[in-house]
C-alpha cells in the first residue's frame, strides 16, 4: 500500500483565479486546447550566411515579416544541432533570436522552424484557421478604458 500526503500549503498551487478574461487568448499554441497542429505549420530552411553574433542569422524562406516571430527554430545540423531558441523577430530573411547560440550559425546549416502566435483573434482565424477554438475575449474594455 502506497499513501500520500500533502500539506494544506499544496493548495497554493492551485491557479487563481481559473480564467483570467482578456482580450488575448488564453490558450497556449499547439497544446491539447488550441489543437493547431505543429507538424503541419513547421518549416525547414538553411542558413544563407554566416553570423557573426549568434542571435541574427540569415535564411532562405519566403513568408511575409512577423510570421514567424514568438514562434521556435531548432537547429538540425552545424554545430547548433538539437538546439532550439525562440525567434523574437522576423523581418524579410533574418530572425532575431531570443538568446544567444552558443556557436554562432553558420551558411548551410539546416533548421526546423514554427510560427509563433500573438494571442489575437485575428491571427488565430487568418493564420491558423483556428477560430473555433480561440479562447479570447477581444470585446472586452482594455485596461485603461474610462467609464
Amino acid at each position: 500500500m502506497k499513501v500520500d500526503v500533502k500539506s494544506d500549503i499544496e493548495l497554493l498551487n492551485v491557479s487563481s483565479p481559473r480564467n483570467i478574461y482578456q482580450a488575448g487568448c488564453m490558450r497556449t499554441l499547439y497544446d491539447d486546447g488550441c489543437k493547431v497542429n505543429r507538424e503541419k505549420f513547421t518549416v525547414n530552411g538553411r542558413v544563407t550566411e554566416n553570423s557573426r553574433t549568434g542571435t541574427v542569422l540569415k535564411h532562405n524562406l519566403t513568408q511575409p515579416d512577423g510570421w514567424f516571430s514568438q514562434g521556435v527554430i531548432k537547429f538540425a545540423g552545424g554545430r547548433n544541432a538539437g538546439l532550439s531558441r525562440t525567434v523574437k523577430a522576423h523581418g524579410g530573411n533574418t530572425f532575431e533570436l531570443a538568446l544567444r547560440l552558443p556557436y554562432p550559425p553558420q551558411a548551410g546549416d539546416a533548421f526546423k522552424v514554427y510560427p509563433g502566435c500573438d494571442k489575437r483573434r485575428d491571427t488565430c482565424k487568418d493564420k491558423f484557421d483556428n477560430i473555433v477554438h480561440f479562447r479570447g475575449f477581444p470585446f472586452i474594455p482594455s485596461a485603461d478604458t474610462v467609464v
